[in-house]
């Protein structure tokens, strides 16, 4: 049988990639599942479903994949699942891009957002969780409760899961102090300068790209203050099923 030319899925792939086939992976038993199942059921010519709860049920399924045709396989971004190194190797070997469909097609980058949240208390707390490679273009906060008036210097650092790499602080320190809601906070991309921050309605521009390995992306306080912040990060995949994911 062929492939409904007017359904959602063909209209979805049309004069992407020729003759590649694109798969979603979403978490069972959420509404989303089950509506992308409605949306993309199983309607090509050989019966190969197109939703999945795993990445690892993609390469399971019988003649899903095929090297080298440019498959596709997009996560949810409700998909929190770290991938395995089997999922990893998998997608290297068959040639399948990995794609958090957190992607902005017209930025050309993807976005994690983390909701607000206190501060840490004189410690380090994790803002994202990075998995694989990825070059990051951007991050702002925004501080949502205003922060006691005391002296707190911070900042972002990352601490890599391998063993062999050490943390590294993305930016120097910044006294955020008595900081009203509406601050924004950001990064320059040149680990030397402070992390920016100021009463005023702007946030600098990251203008220096940074590669992130895989691990943490961690704010650092030095301070036990009140007060909330949420964030949003702006990133670029390097590896296959590279993401960050609010921790």
């Amino acid at each position: 049988m062929s492939r409904n030319s007017n359904s959602l899925y063909s209209k979805w792939t049309k004069n992407r990639l020729a003759g590649a086939q694109w798969y979603i992976v979403s978490p069972s038993g959420t509404a989303q599942y089950a509506d992308l199942g409605g949306m993309f059921p199983v309607d090509s010519e050989d019966g190969i479903p197109h939703v999945y709860t795993t990445v690892a049920a993609v390469f399971a399924q019988s003649n899903a994949i095929v090297s080298g045709r440019g498959d596709r396989i997009f996560l949810t971004p409700d998909y929190t699942t770290a991938l395995t190194a089997a999922d990893l190797l998998s997608a290297e070997t068959n040639g399948v891009q990995i794609i958090p469909l957190t992607v902005d097609a017209d930025l050309g980058h993807c976005v994690a957002y983390r909701d607000t949240a206190t501060l840490p208390q004189g410690t380090t707390g994790a803002l994202f969780t990075v998995t694989g490679r990825v070059k990051l273009v951007g991050i702002v906060g925004t501080v949502t409760t205003a922060i006691q008036n005391q002296a707190n210097n911070a900042k972002l650092t990352l601490d890599p899961d391998a063993a062999g790499l050490a943390s590294v602080d993305l930016c120097a320190t910044l006294d955020i102090t008595n900081d009203a809601v509406g601050v924004p906070y950001s990064i320059t991309g040149t680990f030397a300068d402070a992390l920016v921050g100021a009463s005023k309605g702007a946030a600098v521009t990251q203008a220096v790209p940074v590669t992130l390995e895989a691990g943490s992306l961690l704010l650092d306080c030095s301070a036990s203050s009140t007060g909330s912040v949420k964030w949003a990060a702006f990133f670029i995949p390097l590896d296959p099923g590279a993401r960050m994911i609010a921790a």
